[in-house]
């Protein structure tokens, strides 16, 4: 409703319960109507935090696989062997392992959105511990790359 008093336009196509919001930008992503309930010091705030987690997100996996794969020379000496160490008993390339553990918080996180409020959340963060472990113990990631679940 907020978007329209800004004078957004509403797409509604008959059938489903989603409505097109146009035009929209890049920061419009990241708003939820619980911003407009705080102060605007606040809800600025919750918004750059969301804005830097996001940005966090998209960039550590794809920098973890150019450095481990194409650039090692970057990493630190000491940290590279302790990677490689600890990848060599890993049998799928940095690409396939960090796109495993993607899809599987993905996952983990669509579950967690179609429980209660309280178990859902739960469920994302043990169940992201849980299966980062075993996918360590199971050899199909390294344990670098499982310390991020």
């Amino acid at each position: 409703m907020h978007m329209l008093l800004e004078g957004r336009i509403a797409i509604m196509v008959d059938g489903t319960p989603f409505v097109l919001i146009v035009p929209v930008t890049f920061s419009m992503l990241f708003q939820v109507p619980d911003d407009y309930y705080e102060r605007w010091m606040i809800g600025s705030a919750i918004r750059l935090v969301r804005i830097f987690g996001a940005s966090i997100a998209l960039i550590l996996p794809s920098l973890y696989i150019a450095l481990i794969s194409y650039h090692p020379g970057m990493i630190p000496t000491q940290l590279a062997l302790t990677i490689s160490s600890a990848r060599a008993e890993v049998p799928f390339p940095s690409l396939m392992e960090a796109f495993f553990m993607e899809v599987t918080l993905e996952m983990l996180w669509e579950a967690g959105l179609r429980l209660p409020k309280i178990m859902g959340q739960t469920i994302g963060i043990v169940g992201g511990l849980v299966i980062g472990q075993a996918a360590v113990e199971a050899g199909i990631v390294s344990p670098v790359q499982g310390a991020r679940s």
